[in-house]
């Protein structure tokens, strides 16, 4: 819920500033809440919780470099070419790599095999009883690995829409970025009520298995995608677009909401197990802020 009213204010907020201020001071804002945060922090509760498990810090660099190589890798891809090197990459006149192959497959390949060291090391400290970043045994777990993987997807592909709307509305529609955000905002504004009215009511729950809700938030979703794409063309309007992006925001909000509702029960769960009092509290005052 906080990530989707984020997503929600941020664009708004951020659209207004970069129309009228000019685009730098779009991250002014987080700036500011940094800043609230750093003066609001003296009211938190002083809990002394105990920690007897260890950090893992030597996977906690395994994965750092690993995901950075590889991130880095695709970031460069536009600049140096994803495989022909469209000009040398080197470091104080040191040419990386010595032949003739761009840096971006050389980073995407040591980020992989950086990342296969993490996961031996994983495994490793598992069978040690020692600490670790991932609990290697969740792999194994069907219902985890497909959720995960559905998730994934779901954030990929709104992630994906959202940006090309991002850079198609203004061209279109010679919008400024406020008014951009503005046409784009029914799918946020939906997500947000469709999230309140399930999570806060639980009313859909009671009747139909949350499995069935989920796949009906997917298929929303790609109804909605199909009506998006259809009402494409060089002089769509913002009414145009209104029912593809509103049929998206009920599908994402269907789904996410018994995504977050699942993961926070079985914290809960595990935390009453484990008969952790503590914990217990602090993760059901989490899942009721949500």
């Amino acid at each position: 819920m906080a990530s989707t009213l984020g997503g929600l204010s941020g664009s708004l907020l951020g659209g207004y500033l970069a129309s009228t201020f000019g685009w730098r001071w779009a991250f002014a804002p987080s700036l500011s809440i940094l800043l609230l945060v750093l003066l609001l922090r003296r009211s938190l509760p002083n809990l002394t919780i105990r920690c007897t498990q260890l950090i893992d810090w030597v996977g906690g660099l395994l994965s750092f470099l690993g995901l950075g190589s590889i991130f880095v890798g695709m970031s460069l891809a536009g600049e140096f070419g994803w495989w022909e090197p469209k000009r040398m990459f080197s470091i104080a006149g040191l040419v990386i790599p010595p032949f003739s192959l761009s840096i971006v497959p050389v980073l995407v390949a040591v980020g992989m095999i950086t990342l296969g060291f993490f996961s031996f090391w994983q495994r490793r400290q598992a069978n040690r009883c020692a600490a670790s970043l991932l609990r290697v045994g969740l792999l194994r777990k069907r219902g985890f690995v497909l959720g995960v993987l559905t998730a994934m997807l779901h954030t990929m592909i709104v992630t994906g829409v959202q940006f090309n709307l991002y850079q198609f509305v203004p061209v279109a529609l010679s919008l400024n970025p406020f008014k951009t955000a503005l046409t784009i905002i029914p799918y946020n504004v939906t997500m947000v009520i469709v999230l309140v009215a399930i999570v806060k009511y639980l009313v859909l729950g009671n009747r139909i298995p949350p499995k069935y809700i989920v796949c009906s938030g997917i298929c929303l979703l790609a109804a909605g995608i199909g009506i998006l794409y259809s009402s494409l063309h060089p002089r769509v309007t913002s009414l145009e677009l209104m029912p593809g992006l509103l049929v998206m925001g009920v599908g994402s909000g269907l789904f996410l909401s018994y995504i977050i509702l699942a993961d926070s029960l079985t914290q809960l769960r595990r935390c009453m197990r484990n008969q952790n009092v503590l914990e217990f509290t602090i993760r059901f005052r989490i899942w009721a802020v949500r």
